[in-house]
């Protein structure tokens, strides 16, 4: 763990919609069938890395929100509905460098007792006001690598069955960072993925290699600082969180984790 302190100390300085196939969903309510549908997708960055941590609306086609979710470690979201009908899917950035994003979906449901999926990638942009004026609270510093092609197919691969809830996506981003041991978007997916899953232990060298590799990355530190404080490491939280507070001020979550780690602190 001293190696975690010494690190942070150092460190603080398209759209795609398809209809998949599937079995018949429904619950039966007053002796009859309702149908469940499922709106459901990832967001994006403008260079195509896992958005997390932001809230995903769903509204009705009159722009009434009807139920709203954040997105996990692997900027996944998902929705349950029971109508047929037009809805709007609604990226809310607030606090990050990016903007809004509204997205039409349709359900359509071919017999009654028929259910629809429907699949959205959200691409979210930049807000150029932010951007250019060099406004602080970031959601990520821009941070380019040279990977190679086999490892950036497996890790594109694992996320996407990550996001699916399906295991074998820890394995692809394994053997994408054996091929490129310094993958920073791997390391900081496989990271985020287990302090989602709360197995946080396993967290732990996957988020402190990934700001080894990129010291400016405020969602592996904000990780890290929620990992260590769940496992009673509150120092090293402290540290992380601060960092975390500094690369994006504007952060709610943040300065909320920070906050409780001064107050537990005593400070």
């Amino acid at each position: 763990m001293k190696q975690i302190i010494s690190l942070l100390q150092v460190m603080f300085l398209s759209i795609l919609v398809c209809f998949a196939a599937s079995s018949v969903k429904s619950v039966k309510a007053n002796n009859s069938y309702r149908v469940l549908n499922r709106i459901e997708g990832m967001v994006w960055s403008p260079y195509r890395q896992p958005v997390s941590d932001v809230y995903v609306e769903l509204q009705t086609e009159n722009y009434s929100t009807i139920s709203r979710v954040r997105t996990n470690s692997s900027g996944r979201f998902s929705f349950t509905v029971t109508r047929q009908g037009n809805y709007n899917v609604k990226v809310l950035a607030s606090g990050t460098n990016y903007l809004d994003a509204l997205e039409p979906v349709e359900i359509v449901t071919m017999t009654s007792t028929a259910s629809d999926n429907v699949y959205l990638d959200i691409y979210l942009k930049f807000d150029k006001r932010k951007v250019d004026s060099g406004v602080s609270g970031i959601t990520e510093a821009v941070f380019v690598q040279e990977v190679p092609e086999e490892a950036r197919k497996l890790y594109k691969s694992g996320v996407k069955s990550l996001s699916e809830n399906d295991n074998k996506g820890f394995d692809e981003i394994e053997r994408a960072l054996k091929i490129f041991p310094d993958y920073y978007e791997a390391l900081n997916t496989i990271g985020r993925e287990y302090v989602q899953r709360k197995e946080y232990r396993k967290s732990l060298p996957y988020l402190i290699k990934s700001i080894e590799t990129n010291q400016r990355s405020f969602s592996s530190f904000y990780a890290l600082a929620y990992a260590c404080y769940q496992l009673n490491h509150r120092r090293e939280a402290l540290e992380a969180a601060r960092a975390a507070t500094i690369l994006q001020p504007n952060s709610i979550n943040a300065q909320l984790l920070y906050g409780t780690l001064l107050r537990v602190d005593g400070s």
